[in-house]
């Protein structure tokens, strides 16, 4: 994605939890540590980063490879 500068958009039906953790997923399999990933999706949309839920954030990072 980042290398290639393509696009991706990710949707469900109120942009929250799994918006949130997909692109909190893909931002840390880009390379992305957990505080910026984080802060991207904070930055993208504060609504998304306050409702993710931080055992959401803790489960993708049992399962980050």
């Amino acid at each position: 994605m980042c290398e290639n500068e393509e696009k991706v958009l990710l949707h469900c039906a109120a942009g929250i939890h799994r918006t949130g953790i997909c692109t909190y997923t893909l931002l840390r399999w880009s390379g992305l540590g957990s505080k910026d990933a984080f802060d991207v999706i904070r930055g993208i949309r504060e609504d998304t980063a306050n409702g993710v839920g931080e055992w959401r954030i803790q489960l993708a990072e049992v399962n980050i490879v």
